[in-house]
């Protein structure tokens, strides 16, 4: 909703200054984003932040409920 609402721009601004925060919140070792726009990201991420397909988060998701 966003993306549509204030433009590609905005929206990767926004989304750059969204991974340095949760960077600083949670000390992640890696955080892999995904989902459909996703693929509209349109700026070179940190080495430790990674684009996943759809399928990945699912299997993840399972993983965890598994154990």
């Amino acid at each position: 909703a966003a993306l549509e609402k204030d433009g590609k721009k905005k929206w990767n601004n926004r989304l750059q200054k969204a991974i340095a925060s949760l960077e600083r919140l949670f000390n992640y070792n890696y955080l892999y984003i995904g989902g459909g726009e996703a693929k509209k990201i349109n700026f070179e991420l940190p080495p430790n932040v990674k684009v996943v397909p759809n399928v990945a988060g699912l299997l993840g998701g399972i993983a965890l409920w598994r154990d």
